[in-house]
């Protein structure tokens, strides 16, 4: 997502989800090359967003803003989900 704070505002305010432990992690490879996060994407990414956020039953997630180098969307490389109600 490009916008990690809005994001969890946006779940808050229409969920009342929580951000666990009031904080979003800001993970630069730079200060912290050993972090697990650095072990599951490759070396090109460089600093990460994280935000873990808790519905009211319990339930976990997290949130991620990937930094440097920044991800562009294009039509050629986004993913559509069909959505359909019923």
């Amino acid at each position: 997502m490009r916008d990690i704070e809005a994001a969890v505002a946006w779940y808050t305010r229409l969920f009342g989800f929580e951000l666990i432990g009031n904080d979003i992690s800001h993970i630069k490879r730079s200060e912290a090359p050993d972090d697990p996060i650095f072990s599951i994407y490759p070396a090109s990414l460089h600093e990460v967003k994280v935000a873990h956020m808790a519905t009211g039953n319990g339930v976990g997630f997290e949130l991620f803003q990937f930094g440097a180098p920044t991800p562009s969307i294009t039509p050629e490389n986004a993913v559509t989900v069909p959505f359909e109600t019923g």
